[in-house]
């Protein structure tokens, strides 16, 4: 079995380096602000307010205005969402504190008002009608964003260790092209679909179809050069398709390997969306 020497740039390099692991990233980094804006003002009473409940009076010690509203449009600010600040006195005479959120309902400093809270827990309360943050659980909509940039990388992850894997101990093979069928991708990019005779002579042979973005130009008749791993899922790779630049050398597979600072910048954004990630979980 063939077996190269893969250096730890180059495994960063593809583990990281696709163009759609990037786009990924970056849209995960891009929601993840988003979440540190939205998230943290969510009401989450439907996870954290359950529980066996009771009322009691409440006094409301002062109304703000957050930076929060609820409808409106561009030329209009939406009904303000107001902060209420409140005490209330337990069944056991202690005196608690908290604070609500709602649109104006009438109520200022002074003002009585009726509180809901766990009867375990009366330090978790909240004023009846009103919720615990300034926005609706709604907002946590925003979690789609990274969610869906996380997606993307472990898409791109997946055919990444599979093309590392067939650097390792792919067998390279020329193929003989058969035909090709192209369509666009994107604005500017053509994908190809390239049908291939694997191997290009000899017998036994197998036709394969493999997509390309860079071989697109391949004719029928051309000879390409693959890399084929031989196990259960007998992956195949255009060595055109490989990254770093791979290419064949008197029948031998070489690539170029990635500097240090194009590996670095490759993990950029991965280390912003962990840090990001981390601060954002300590601040929940």
């Amino acid at each position: 079995m063939v077996q190269r020497e893969v250096s730890t740039s180059t495994r960063l390099a593809v583990l990281f380096g696709s163009a759609l692991q990037q786009f990924g990233w970056g849209f995960a980094v891009f929601g993840l602000v988003f979440c540190a804006i939205f998230v943290p003002a969510a009401d989450l009473s439907f996870i954290m307010f359950r529980g066996e409940r009771a009322e009691a009076e409440a006094r409301i010690v002062a109304v703000e205005a957050t930076s929060y509203s609820i409808g409106g449009g561009k030329s209009r600010r939406g009904t303000p969402i107001l902060r209420h600040d409140y005490d209330w006195t337990d069944p056991r005479g202690v005196v608690r504190r908290g604070t609500s959120y709602s649109t104006p309902r009438g109520l200022e400093a002074g003002s009585r008002a009726r509180v809901e809270h766990l009867v375990a827990d009366p330090d978790r309360s909240v004023l009846v009608g009103q919720r615990s943050a300034p926005l609706s659980p709604m907002a946590l909509f925003v979690l789609l964003f990274p969610t869906i940039g996380l997606g993307l990388v472990f898409m791109a992850r997946a055919v990444a260790r599979r093309q590392l894997a067939a650097m390792e101990r792919g067998r390279v093979v020329e193929t003989l092209v058969l035909g090709s069928v192209a369509r666009r991708s994107g604005r500017r990019a053509t994908q190809t679909t390239l049908q291939l005779r694997v191997p290009a002579e000899g017998e036994p042979h197998e036709v394969r179809e493999l997509a390309t973005m860079t071989a697109t130009h391949a004719a029928q008749g051309t000879r390409l050069f693959v890399l084929t791993l031989d196990d259960e899922r007998r992956d195949c790779f255009l060595v055109s398709d490989l990254p770093c630049r791979a290419r064949i050398v008197v029948d031998e597979l070489q690539w170029q390997e990635p500097s240090t600072p194009g590996v670095v910048a490759r993990l950029v954004l991965p280390a912003v969306f962990a840090a990001g990630a981390a601060l954002l979980m300590l601040l929940a």
